[in-house]
């Protein structure tokens, strides 16, 4: 057997392994990853920018637009915690409710009830229900950043985002909430 035709033969077979692309994409990744950790600060390492195009009174509502800023997200619902609480044994749920505490979460709620506190703060009953059926999220919240809550009617639909600080089958409280009103009227 001829060397140099198998070391022809293995360099035309390399060749063609790279000409189809197995390799290009794992070869990019590599590149990128190496990249990253030369140059951490590099324009290319970062998140693309998304860019909106608004038109007309869409300026006056850029707002709705902009996504809430939160670290991760727990896609857990109200009622999957609500029926994890409530199938537990009378005894254990108090300690299946305390896995809750600390998740991040961003429901749809309506506004059910507000209260001024004294300290520039104003308490918040929101429902999980647009039918209100007493399932609860309570939330307290700066009142100078949501001036708009002091006229808002029953009913009204907001998107609360925050961390859950207490959980149990019929009410959920957070704190570091942030709001976003998106219908002011019951729908």
């Amino acid at each position: 057997m001829d060397m140099s035709s198998l070391t022809i033969g293995i360099l035309i077979g390399a060749v063609g392994v790279f000409a189809t692309g197995f390799l290009r994409k794992a070869g990019e990744d590599l590149y990128a990853l190496i990249k990253n950790k030369v140059n951490p600060g590099s324009p290319e390492s970062h998140a693309p920018q998304v860019v909106v195009n608004l038109q007309g009174n869409a300026l006056r509502n850029y707002e709705e637009l902009l996504p809430v800023t939160i670290d991760h997200t727990s896609s857990i619902t109200y009622l999957e915690i609500e029926k994890s609480i409530d199938s537990a044994p009378p005894l254990q749920r108090k300690s299946v409710a305390s896995n809750y505490i600390g998740l991040k979460i961003e429901w749809i709620t309506y506004l059910r009830s507000a209260n001024k506190c004294d300290d520039g703060k104003v308490s918040l009953r929101l429902s999980i229900d647009e039918d209100y059926r007493g399932r609860g999220v309570w939330c307290t919240v700066n009142e100078n950043e949501y001036r708009e809550l002091s006229i808002l009617p029953e009913g009204a639909r907001i998107r609360v985002s925050g961390e859950i600080s207490e959980a149990s089958p019929a009410d959920v409280k957070l704190s570091n909430v942030h709001l976003q009103i998106m219908q002011r009227t019951k729908a």
